[in-house]
C-alpha cells in the first residue's frame, strides 16, 4: 500500500518530472551503438544547428557519449537526497489527496470491468446485439435515416422522457424510442430489435451492418420507396 501511495504521490510532485527526464536522457545516451560522421544522418528536425550537432556528438563519439552519461550519474547523485526528502515531505502533507486518487483510479478500473469488459465480450459474442447497436447508431447519427420509413414503428428523438415501455413494461427515461403506428405506444430499442423482422425500414430489409454490398449491388437513390439518404452501405 506505501509503494502505491509513493507512486500515486510522484505523479502529482515537480520532483518526478526532473528525475524522470534526467532517466529519459541517460536511456537516450545509452541507446547508441558506435556511428561515423559519414554514417550518421538526422532523425528528426532539431530546434537549432547547436542541438543537431550535440546529437551527432552523443551519436558518433564514444568518448563525449561517455561525458554526457558521467553527467547524468553526478546530478542524480547530487539531486536524488534532496529529491527524496521533498517527496516525503510532500507525501505526509497530502497524504488524504494520495490516498483520494487512489481510490478514483481503482474506482475507474472497477468500472471497467463491470460495464465495459461485459459489454465488449457481448459485443464479440452476439451477433444479434451487434447489428442492434449498429442499427441504434445509424439512426442516431444520420438525420436522414429517421425520415425512413418501417413497418411498424417509427423513432422519436428528443429529450430524454420517461415513458412506459410496452415490451419491459416498465417506466424508462429514454432520448431514443420507438412508437407503434397503430396504437402509439412505445418500446425501448433492445426490446423493438428483439423482433429482427421489423427493425430495418423499408427498401433496406437485407442491410447487414459490418458487411458492404458488391459495387454493382448497390441500390441507387432513385430505387428507394422512401428517404433521401445514401444507400444501404452508408
Amino acid at each position: 500500500m506505501l509503494s502505491l501511495l509513493g507512486r500515486s504521490a510522484l505523479q502529482f510532485h515537480p520532483s518526478f518530472f526532473i528525475s524522470s527526464a534526467l532517466a529519459v536522457a541517460t536511456a537516450g545516451c545509452a541507446r547508441y551503438s558506435s556511428t561515423t560522421d559519414s554514417e550518421w544522418t538526422p532523425t528528426r528536425q532539431y530546434v537549432s544547428k547547436y542541438r543537431e550537432e550535440i546529437a551527432r556528438r552523443r551519436a558518433t563519439d564514444p568518448e563525449y557519449r561517455e561525458k554526457l552519461l558521467n553527467c547524468s550519474r553526478r546530478t542524480r547523485q547530487k539531486y536524488r537526497p534532496t529529491i527524496n526528502a521533498k517527496n516525503r515531505v510532500y507525501m505526509a502533507q497530502n497524504r488524504d489527496k494520495i490516498r483520494a486518487s487512489v481510490a478514483a483510479q481503482k474506482a475507474v478500473r472497477d468500472f471497467e470491468k463491470l460495464y465495459y469488459a461485459p459489454l465488449r465480450a457481448r459485443r464479440a459474442s452476439d451477433d444479434h446485439y451487434r447489428q442492434s447497436e449498429a442499427l441504434r447508431n445509424w439512426v442516431l447519427k444520420r438525420s436522414w435515416v429517421r425520415d425512413l420509413t418501417w413497418q411498424t414503428h417509427k423513432p422519436i428523438l428528443s429529450e430524454k422522457t420517461l415513458r412506459y415501455c410496452s415490451g419491459c413494461a416498465v417506466h424508462r427515461p429514454l432520448k431514443f424510442w420507438w412508437q407503434d403506428k397503430k396504437t402509439d405506444e412505445f418500446l425501448c430499442h433492445p426490446c423493438f430489435t428483439s423482433d429482427w423482422s421489423r427493425a430495418l425500414p423499408i427498401g433496406y430489409e437485407d442491410k447487414v451492418f459490418g458487411r458492404r454490398q458488391p459495387t454493382g449491388c448497390k441500390q441507387s437513390k432513385s430505387t428507394k420507396t422512401t428517404g433521401t439518404g445514401p444507400g444501404p452501405d452508408a
